[in-house]
């Protein structure tokens, strides 16, 4: 449904295609099939262009133009043979001119033999490309060989790919990887010690740079579901670009594989935004929906393209370990004004949802890589944070989750530090801490074993709770001012959601469901809560009364901290020339 959309039933596949009776029809008006000439015309120098259909058969062909509105034109209607030698040669409209009027360009066939084959389709164009283009490829892995060994495949496998000039750099952070597994010449393997995604994909690019020839780079997760039809667009995307162009790949719902979860995103310190999230791709509302451009902060890593020209203006990765790495990065391209991030429909990888592993020491990282950002790119003034993060750690409190208010405020703390309290850390040892920290309460959010069948979460609304009862548990935060005497000894069920603690009150356990990640409790311990809450409350006055001089030493160490020099020295990575021969 996402590349090629039939009337009915799916037709049988036959030959590397799919055979359709007379009379079917089967349109590529798709997220992957269509060609959304409104991006290509506003971003690239392309003019004549034309789609190549591999057809077997006569078939009535038909050209549409659809709207941001909806509108559909038709442009073409006609009646073609086609044969395996000789692709039908269908031109498209000029992208030269205004840009309006343009959208979205779709294709239908409707078989008029007996039988018919359709085996793909492509759009090219006879403008030579004003440049060549030399893509350096950048895995981060750790300990996930299978997901590396599914996606090398992919790429060093496709038959088109292999006329594009590319390498493949294997960054292994786990240091499992075999050298022997990675015998293609056009792949390259770089131990690397457990530095996170920021310190693999930061070292990926500083020896990407120092590779000869390659022109642009490309960001991706290893653990993706790819087709490697998204890396081969890039090649003639960038060819043809109007100046520079970074690509922020869209991000496909693995557990729901028709949908979008995001498509570049807006930034806040304190929340952000995923563009187009949600759009089921089979509905064609929401192919109108990609037409309506918005302005992208970032595109995340797991699938992002660039310029070797952008980095040398920009820098580097900043030494985040993980999260929000893609978000600095994508507000220093902002910053710039030269490079627009265009996420363009049809490129796109599969990946496994955030709202499916979300791990509590990522909260950490989340926390103090934002406070850095939002220092750097002044997003936010020291009131808004303040209180957004007091939400939060309020918010977590009255789930009795004391593990993560141990990361948010230690993300503080590491944030009031200033630079050279991460100068002075080691990361894969900070790391260990970090993971180790996040446990260390044995109250909060532990796993258990729940029988569903026994104990279904209760989901009656909470604005069902009585305002009294919800002012109750707000003013005692939860408990946590009860006597003893007053509470419930017995857990109460829920579904795994913020929302759900007004119907907290009352109970000293609690048990969360979480479709995706089990079952958890966590039990009230007034002590550790009340004690957490005078921690925040002195950090945060520690915070308001140095946020300006906080701010400005992280601003002014920034160009320091993504320079090649200062992450070689604190990644501690060996000279290039011993890693060639490793």
């Amino acid at each position: 449904m996402l590349y090629a959309r039939p009337a009915g039933g799916p037709p049988p596949a036959h030959e590397g295609g799919l055979l359709l009776k007379q009379g079917q029809r089967l349109s590529l008006d798709t997220y992957f099939g269509a060609f959304y000439e409104s991006l290509y015309a506003r971003y690239t120098q392309v003019d004549t262009v034309a789609y190549l259909l591999d057809l077997e058969g006569r078939f009535r062909i038909t050209l549409n133009r659809t709207l941001a509105d909806g509108h559909v034109q038709r442009l073409l209607e006609e009646e073609r043979e086609g044969t395996p030698a000789t692709p039908v040669r269908l031109p498209l409209p000029s992208l030269r001119g205004p840009d309006k009027g343009r959208g979205r360009l779709g294709v239908e066939l409707e078989c008029l033999a007996p039988e018919g084959v359709w085996r793909g389709a492509s759009v090219v164009s006879a403008s030579p490309p004003p440049r060549k283009v030399r893509l350096g490829i950048i895995l981060c892995t750790y300990r996930k060989e299978a997901y590396l060994k599914r996606t090398l495949d992919t790429l060093l496998t496709d038959q088109r790919l292999a006329q594009e000039s590319f390498s493949i750099l294997v960054v292994d952070n786990g240091g499992t990887l075999d050298p022997a597994d990675l015998s293609d010449p056009r792949v390259r393997l770089i131990p690397n010690r457990n530095l996170g995604g920021s310190g693999g994909f930061g070292r990926g690019l500083i020896e990407a740079l120092h590779e000869p020839g390659l022109t642009h780079f490309l960001f991706m997760d290893d653990d993706i579901a790819l087709d490697s039809e998204a890396v081969a667009r890039l090649f003639p995307l960038f060819a043809y670009a109007r100046g520079d162009l970074a690509v922020a790949g869209g991000m496909l719902d693995l557990l729901a594989p028709t949908r979008l979860f995001e498509a570049g995103a807006r930034y806040s310190p304190l929340v952000s935004y995923p563009l187009k999230q949600g759009l089921d791709l089979t509905e064609p509302s929401s192919l109108d929906a990609l037409l309506r451009e918005e302005r992208i902060d970032y595109g995340g890593f797991w699938f992002f393209a660039f310029s070797r020209g952008l980095v040398q203006r920009i820098g580097g990765v900043m030494p985040f370990f993980i999260k929000v790495d893609d978000m600095e990065f994508g507000l220093r391209i902002g910053a710039t004004a030269e490079t627009p991030i265009v996420a363009f429909p049809g490129i796109g990888v599969w990946h496994e949802p955030f709202y499916a592993k979300i791990p509590i020491w990522d909260i950490y990282y989340y926390t103090r890589n934002n406070l850095v950002a939002n220092a750097i790119h002044a997003k936010a003034s020291r009131m808004e944070i303040l209180t957004g993060l007091s939400r939060r750690v309020v918010g977590r409190l009255l789930l009795f989750d004391y593990n993560a208010v141990e990361m948010l405020l230690r993300g503080l703390e590491d944030y009031l530090k200033g630079p050279d309290g991460l100068r002075r850390l080691d990361p894969e040892t900070w790391h260990a801490g970090i993971i180790a920290a996040s446990r260390a309460h044995e109250s909060s959010r532990q796993p258990v074993e729940r029988e569903a069948s026994a104990h279904p979460p209760e989901d009656i609304p909470s604005s069902s709770i009585p305002l009294f009862t919800r002012l109750a548990a707000l003013l005692t935060l939860n408990g946590h001012l009860l006597p003893r005497i007053l509470l419930k000894g017995g857990a109460v069920y829920v579904s795994d959601s913020p929302r759900n603690w007004p119907r907290i009150f009352g109970h000293s356990e609690v048990r969360f469901h979480n479709p995706h990640s089990g079952a958890f409790r966590s039990r009230l311990d007034r002590r550790l809560g009340l004690q957490m809450l005078r921690r925040w409350i002195g950090l945060s006055r520690r915070a308001f009364s140095t946020w300006r001089a906080t701010t400005d030493a992280w601003r002014e160490a920034a160009p320091e901290l993504r320079s090649e020099s200062f992450l070689r020295e604190y990644y501690g990575f060996r000279p290039l020339k011993e890693d060639r021969h490793a």
